[in-house]
């Protein structure tokens, strides 16, 4: 399967800034890790869906699925990017007991 198109790009983009957003906002991790995994679903390479949903994973205290993101991240973003930085530190802050303020 080939990258996504330019328009299919825009619809997992929105599709994961709602599903972040439905986090933040209500709380609801597992409802928003649906956005997320259709999102990775349809392009496992997307940055911000794997942000997101290690966040997401973060607020139900799984910890190694949060890793595992990135893990990922770390992979596709060689030179480092912001996606990779935020959920690096969101990890360290809930390792040190910080709670997460998505």
């Amino acid at each position: 399967m080939g990258s996504p198109t330019e328009p299919s790009r825009r619809r997992l983009d929105r599709s994961c800034e709602s599903g972040k957003f439905a986090t933040r906002k209500s709380g609801d991790a597992n409802g928003a890790l649906q956005y997320y995994n259709t999102a990775l679903g349809l392009d496992p390479k997307h940055l911000g869906a794997n942000e997101y949903i290690g966040e997401a994973y973060l607020m139900l205290g799984k910890v190694a699925e949060a890793e595992q993101h990135l893990a990922r991240l770390d992979s596709l973003c060689v030179f480092g990017c912001v996606e990779q930085r935020t959920l690096k530190q969101a990890i360290a802050d809930f390792k040190a007991g910080k709670k997460t303020t998505n």
